[in-house]
């Protein structure tokens, strides 16, 4: 859910960020994770080097809000549906996820990487801030 609403904070909105591409910079920045870390990942020319690091700052640790939520809610839930439709055409596109499953069970590493589908509803502003708050460190 959070990969779906990286960019959306109160502080930055679609008018400073579109697709990942910062206005007036000309400058992007991209987020990405696995079930152990999370990269944020920016490019931009030296002059804007300052702004672009106050603003993954900003978009990594900002409380969302419940618009953010909401957005996420609805984002997670037509990722499930493009995953289960990729899915018909790759048949391998589980296996990484049935490897840790099987070595961990549901839990830890053992969880799906866009979360269970059946949990989506459950995601909410305080839930999403007690997430980053544990997991978003400089030590992960």
């Amino acid at each position: 859910a959070l990969k779906n609403v990286y960019l959306k904070t109160l502080k930055h909105t679609n008018e400073t960020v579109n697709y990942g591409m910062i206005q007036m910079s000309g400058g992007d920045m991209e987020m990405d994770y696995d079930q152990e870390t999370t990269y944020f990942r920016g490019h931009c020319i030296e002059y804007d080097t300052v702004d672009m690091f106050q603003m993954m700052i900003d978009i990594a640790l900002e409380p969302r809000s419940v618009m953010s939520a909401n957005v996420a809610k609805a984002k997670s839930k037509k990722s499930h549906m493009l995953a289960h439709h990729l899915a018909k055409f790759d048949p391998f596109a589980y296996n990484e996820e049935m490897l840790l499953r099987t070595a961990y069970g549901f839990n830890t590493l053992g969880m799906p990487r866009l979360g269970l589908e059946g949990h989506v509803d459950y995601v909410d502003a305080k839930m999403l801030q007690t997430f980053m708050m544990d997991n978003i460190t400089p030590k992960k």
